[in-house]
């Protein structure tokens, strides 16, 4: 059994507060989370700013599906 990336629990996260947010279960983001936290060197205010962006764009969306402003695909 493989572990997942600090990267994919990002999104996994970010996902299942999106789900809650909306009241959709079966809701699920394309996150756009673009740092490697776990990635030797990494600069951890830009990995703040992406996770931070990251969640507001879902928050956003979350919402907009919430009260039916976002067409499901």
């Amino acid at each position: 059994m493989s572990q997942k990336s600090t990267e994919q629990n990002v999104k996994d996260v970010i996902n299942a507060s999106s789900r809650a947010i909306s009241k959709d279960k079966d809701l699920n983001l394309d996150v756009n989370y673009l740092q490697q936290v776990a990635e030797p060197g990494h600069n951890l205010r830009e990995n703040i700013e992406s996770i931070q962006l990251s969640r507001g764009d879902a928050d956003r969306q979350a919402l907009l599906q919430k009260y039916k402003l976002l067409m499901k695909n």
